[in-house]
């Protein structure tokens, strides 16, 4: 969350506590230390500082619960619960708000928290499905609001006023979730026993325990409660109040009116934005009775205050809203309208995306995914109507279909190149968040040793629950905490130094940005992921030529799921040396490959998350031969200004060459040994560094600003299951870490990882990728080599000389790395630059033909300059 938004939000929740705090009992006496935490925990929230702010909260709820001071106690956890509901935290929300009520009762706060409480649950019911049945979520919700209206009776004034307006804004949204369209197609009769009594005590507006006495029971228990049905004469009722959908939603619109003349007469700071909320809100009940001029009007309005005053979250729900209503006008002028709308709704996330970091992104992103799904199939359909009527701007509109695709890929991972980029240097001057970083990992390396002692021990999580209420240290929660510490960190120093301003590295805005500098010879595939088929069918292609339009190739019916399905069978038949790898290569080149026609000989391969570790320079192209044969291939996680020229050849004159074959915690790696020496003694001619060919520690090497040609690291990788940004490289004496080469100062045209699998796909499809490549990419080196299988180590110690030949004479990456596997490819052109470089050839080298052995090394390019 950037500082602007932070500073609007903070507003409501000050004036909410506020509010809450006073009520008809009078205050109490005030808490020194409360109002000295609140005030803090404001300074550093409007700074950005999140996490900082809930832990001053947290140390200052727990001094003043020591102390016997429960009212300041309670206010601390009511704003701690305000900071949680508006970072989207449901379960911590409802557990301060609980704990505020709990620590309330029996002071003057204790009826307006407990009202609080109940608004919590509901809201939490409504928009979370906390209790995880549609029926019983509704009815829990219908409950808790219905026993916060009992207590109104105990307060008054602004507490009074805030109170009633969650609570009519909720019942209104209630209201507008049951009136659903097929609703009018049912009889009382075809309602289950808890249906009936939901609508019927929705539409007859009374509380559901007139209904069902044990409700309580029956909503904190799986115990059902003794009156599961409407008696005869209720159903007779229910029965009268038809159109139930209509009566819901005339209800839904007076509720509206109501909150909104109570929203008219509070404080002057909020009121308009209340007022432009329940505008909002009555958009939505007008578009479900069908007056779509009605529900735009309203929607308009509403915008038109949330863009004045600047509030995110509520701008982009009216832009979603508005761009809905246009799409059920179901006309050419409301497509229009709603292609306008999307597009400035994806900008603006895409502004407000700038301001984030870390893992704020793949929730950010995560949240409003709908959207750019929406947007992604809406311009499809345009751009395949244009096909359809031959129309001109067809290139236009598959060129706007391609950049919104763009735009949902790798979002996490390229918004992290941007970051480390813009803002390592900075962190890596600032001692004090230095000191944080080197403690939080120190930390993390000694509860991974932890974890691993009670794995040894047959321990799961499940071993470290609560028991009679005392909580037994757990090392696989304590390890999820301490990754997010140290994302934190980060985090909140890019919200004190960055806050929302724009970051240097942004996503293209047009493909001839992305086309600069290509020549014939060069060419970009990006494929295309329809973000609703996950695992379905939904995979496109597009080629990009220096010259021509760009072409999209639907890719035929075989889903992502099949495509991992055969990418596993091709490393058990790799592993296995079986003669089916070449059979199962020549289907996912049938897929992916073949479908695409005639390409150029320089290729950049634009991938979609579900498409990581597919080894495309093995496909078997129309002649039977590799693609790597005729094509030299790289591979890239989105567009970038620049990125389909090839023709970016260096001197190669100074290096950096290191490995590690012995540790602490992980088997000897006697290849690594031999890899690095061999290597240093070929390229002795350049200037290499460090001095010692194996150092004992990894974190040294990239501490001092130092500018290389190329870097080459040979060791054991650690990919951490939860945090991309907290892999690392093992030295014997320490672990250098993702973050580590994000704030490092040294610089390289190229990066290559002799560890094996840095290019695998990881499970989580918004961070896949492993966080020593995105910070590799970012901060060090532009263009990294990193590997898709664990590797035979005899033939890449061959493969790492051959390559780096190549790399002097070629003075580009891809060229190398194509001359390199070309050699493979013919055992016996391999042979004789052995023989030429007094290198003893291996026994089995004529297997060395083979994918396994060859194609594992990828070259990955990122942001051109990467910083320097």
């Amino acid at each position: 969350m950037n500082n602007r938004l932070m500073r609007k939000f903070l507003t409501i929740i000050l004036l909410t506590t506020m509010a809450l705090s006073v009520s008809s009992a009078g205050a109490q006496q005030k808490s020194e230390l409360a109002d000295r935490a609140l005030e803090e925990a404001n300074g550093l929230l409007r700074e950005g500082l999140t996490e900082q702010a809930k832990l001053k909260l947290k140390v200052a709820v727990e001094k003043l619960k020591a102390a016997k001071d429960m009212r300041g106690a309670a206010l601390i956890y009511q704003f701690l619960g305000q900071i949680y509901r508006e970072l989207g935290e449901t379960n911590n929300f409802i557990n301060a708000s609980f704990q505020a009520f709990i620590h309330a009762i029996g002071t003057d706060l204790e009826t307006p928290f407990e009202i609080a409480y109940s608004l919590s649950l509901a809201q939490a019911s409504l928009y979370e499905g906390l209790l995880h049945s549609p029926t019983k979520d509704f009815f829990g919700a219908l409950h808790a609001l219905s026993r916060a209206r009992e207590k109104f009776l105990k307060v008054s004034g602004q507490t009074l006023q805030s109170l009633q307006s969650q609570e009519l804004t909720l019942r209104t949204h209630l209201y507008i979730r049951l009136a659903v369209p097929q609703l009018d197609k049912l009889n009382a009769e075809d309602l289950s026993g808890l249906e009936q009594i939901l609508f019927y005590c929705a539409l007859q507006q009374i509380p559901p325990k007139r209904v069902v006495p044990e409700i309580e029971q029956f909503l904190t228990s799986n115990t059902m409660p003794l009156q599961t049905r409407l008696t005869p004469e209720q159903l007779v009722l229910l029965g009268q109040r038809r159109p139930w959908r209509r009566r819901l939603l005339e209800i839904a619109l007076k509720l509206n009116e109501e909150v909104t003349e109570l929203d008219r007469k509070r404080q002057a700071s909020i009121a308009g934005i209340e007022v432009a909320k329940d505008l909002s809100q009555r958009s939505d009940i007008y578009q479900e009775l069908g007056d779509l001029a009605k529900a735009i009007e309203m929607k308009k309005k509403a915008l038109d205050v949330f863009n004045q005053h600047d509030l995110f979250d509520d701008a982009v729900i009216a832009l979603d809203g508005l761009c809905q209503l246009y799409l059920a006008q179901n006309t050419t002028e409301g497509y229009v309208e709603a292609f306008s709308v999307t597009n400035q709704l994806i900008m603006r996330i895409e502004r407000q995306m700038r301001g984030l970091v870390g893992q704020s992104v793949p929730s950010f992103f995560k949240k409003y995914e709908s959207i750019y799904m929406r947007t992604f199939a809406l311009t499809l359909n345009l751009y395949q109507k244009a096909v359809e009527k031959k129309s001109p701007h067809s290139s236009a509109t598959l060129e706007s279909f391609l950049l919104i695709a763009d735009r949902m890929n790798f979002r996490p991972v390229r918004r992290d190149f941007a970051i480390y980029q813009e803002l390592g240097s900075e962190v890596g001057a600032h001692p004090e968040t230095l000191r944080h970083f080197e403690a939080q990992k120190q930390k993390i390396v000694s509860l991974r040793e932890e974890r691993e002692r009670a794995k040894e021990n047959g321990k799961v999580p499940a071993d470290y629950r609560k028991v009679d209420g005392l909580i037994v240290d757990s090392p696989f929660e304590s390890l999820k905490s301490a990754h997010q510490e140290l994302i934190s960190i980060l985090e909140d120093f890019k919200r004190l130094k960055v806050g929302s301003a724009e970051t240097s590295v942004g996503l293209p805005t047009s493909l001839a940005v992305v086309r600069q500098g290509m020549t014939s010879s060069d060419g970009i595939v990006m494929y295309v992921q329809a973000p609703w088929a996950q695992d379905e069918d939904g995979l496109m292609a597009a080629v990009l030529t220096s010259s021509q339009p760009p072409r999209l190739i639907m890719l035929p019916d075989m889903t992502l799921k099949s495509l991992r399905a055969l990418v596993g069978e091709m490393l058990e038949q790799f592993d296995l040396e079986s003669p089916e790898a070449q059979q199962t290569l020549a289907k996912i080149a049938a897929a992916l490959w073949l479908p695409l026609g005639q390409l150029p000989d320089n290729l950049t391969v634009v991938l979609t998350p579900g498409l990581i570790g597919i080894p495309f320079e093995s496909l078997p192209t129309a002649t039977g031969k590799p693609v790597i044969a005729s094509h030299k291939v790289r591979y890239a996680f989105g567009l970038a200004p620049g990125m389909g020229a090839f023709d970016r050849k260096a001197e190669y004159r100074r290096a950096l060459i290191a490995g590690a074959s012995s540790f602490k915690d992980l088997p000897a790696l006697p290849s690594s040994k031999a890899e690095v020496e061999s290597l240093r003694g070929r390229l002795r001619t350049l200037t290499i560094d460090p001095q010692e060919a194996l150092p004992s520690a990894g974190l040294p090497l990239f501490k001092q600003r130092m500018d290389y040609d190329f870097i080459h690291l040979s060791t054991h990788s650690r990919l951490d299951s939860d945090v991309p940004m907290a892999d690392s490289l093992a030295f014997p004496t320490d672990d250098l870490f993702a973050y580590d080469l994000a704030i490092s100062p040294v610089r390289a045209n190229l990066l290559v990882l002799s560890s094996c699998e840095l290019f695998r796909q990881r499970r989580d499809n918004f961070n896949p990728v492993s966080g020593i490549t995105t910070a590799a990419m970012a901060r060090v080196a532009p263009q990294v080599v990193s590997t898709l299988w664990p590797v035979n180590s005899v033939a890449t110690q061959i493969f790492m000389l051959r390559f780096y030949d190549a790399l002097l004479t070629e003075r580009e990456p891809a060229a190398a790395l194509a001359v390199a596997k070309r050699s493979f490819l013919e055992p016996a052109r391999l042979e004789e630059w052995l023989k030429s470089a007094s290198i003893s050839a291996p026994i089995g080298i004529r297997s060395y033909k083979e994918p396994y052995y060859w194609a594992p090394f990828v070259l990955t390019i990122g942001i051109a300059e990467a910083g320097r």
